[in-house]
């Protein structure tokens, strides 16, 4: 029976096929990150298996990992990560024990899927693909967060039949908004973004045009349309343009707020910004450029939390350290570096605290993945 908007209902089916995401896939997305209890009800465990050499003011919560783990969310006390295998783990912080929960077995890189996975209360959500009548389809597929799928099945939750939902995907607790890609007889064309329950209900079409969603707050989702970035009522009504003219973006170059879309420069001065209703188009932060032996590349990886903008920053040749800071959304210029390391990720939050990922060791001791708490 199928649903309207061609999204069919929820059954079971083993994944067969690659996963194959859009290039632009690891656009910055607001991961549906649910509230953890209060600071003083959480205890943090360093796992037993652990060194605890690292800088002041960071806690070990996970090692044993290989390079390149990725931070996915922290959630009700946890902290979820997924590896370059495809596997996806859940970190107890007040048991300091890890279980490893699902291994997608096809191909995806680790932004990919860390960028593109929601959680909602003890399930995870991803966009996976399937054999659909002798074609790959993408499809919403789930998996318990907290004990282990066995045989490496995931829940196909829905797939798309006309609309079919694609990465990037978000979650505001209520409903999923994910890019589409339109299938019209044997072509295929990118599509608006879709708006979908958590259990495949009442699909909705919020975009009159293809669009990217780069997160949702205040009511509205906002997204990206070619160099255009706009938002739109989640309710449903007619979309705002808030910026035009956007130079060509990286990855993760984007934050929202209810207010106020955050992006970055592409080239120096990099100079973060961000655009609201009436035309706003305001300076946030002048990021630093660094010096001639150890020049700061471009700020990426946003993320909007609290009163602060957090961003990434590679430095070198780009391809091993890279720094965490954090800047005041307000524009009043309060400026802080938290973290720097090889390999270090993108922030994901809790009420308490942010988790990272960087890779450590390799002189004298093993090289591993390790996640870390910084307290807020």
């Amino acid at each position: 029976m199928r649903a309207a908007g061609g999204i069919v209902p929820r059954m079971r089916c083993q994944l067969l096929v690659a996963f194959l995401l859009l290039p632009h896939a690891a656009a910055c997305v607001s991961h549906d990150i649910q509230p953890a209890p209060p600071a003083d009800n959480i205890d943090i465990a360093v796992p037993p298996a652990c060194t605890t050499e690292v800088p002041e003011g960071q806690v070990v919560v996970g090692c044993d990992f290989g390079p390149g783990i990725t931070p996915v969310a922290a959630a009700a006390g946890r902290v979820y990560v997924v590896s370059p295998s495809n596997t996806y783990s859940a970190i107890d912080l007040a048991a300091a024990s890890t279980t490893r929960l699902f291994r997608y077995e096809f191909t995806a890189t680790t932004l990919q899927l860390a960028s593109s996975t929601v959680v909602r209360d003890e399930t995870l959500y991803f966009p996976g693909n399937i054999i659909h009548s002798g074609y790959v389809r993408t499809a919403l597929m789930a998996f318990d967060a907290v004990t282990a799928t066995p045989d490496g099945e995931a829940e196909v939750v829905a797939w798309g039949d006309r609309y079919e939902l694609v990465a990037p995907m978000i979650g505001d607790g209520e409903r999923l908004y994910a890019e589409s890609i339109v299938h019209e007889d044997s072509s295929a064309s990118a599509g608006p973004v879709i708006a979908i329950g958590y259990d495949g209900s009442s699909p909705t079409v919020l975009t009159e045009e293809y669009g990217m969603p780069i997160g949702v707050a205040g009511g509205f989702l906002y997204y990206r349309h070619d160099s255009e970035a706009k938002r739109v009522p989640m309710a449903g009504g007619a979309a705002e343009l808030l910026a035009s003219g956007l130079s060509s973006h990286g990855l993760l170059d984007f934050a929202v707020d209810a207010d106020y879309v955050y992006t970055t420069s592409a080239a120096a001065p990099y100079e973060l910004r961000r655009f609201g209703a009436g035309g706003v188009n305001e300076l946030v932060f002048a990021a630093p450029m660094g010096d001639f032996e150890i020049p700061r590349g471009v700020p990426h990886s946003l993320r909007r939390h609290g009163a602060w903008l957090y961003f990434l920053q590679n430095f070198g040749d780009g391809d091993g350290y890279a720094w965490l800071s954090r800047v005041r959304a307000d524009g009043s210029g309060e400026f802080v570096d938290l973290a720097m390391a090889p390999k270090l990720t993108p922030p994901v939050f809790d009420d308490t605290g942010l988790y990272v990922a960087y890779t450590r060791g390799g002189t004298d001791e093993p090289i591993e993945g390790v996640i870390v708490r910084i307290a807020q």
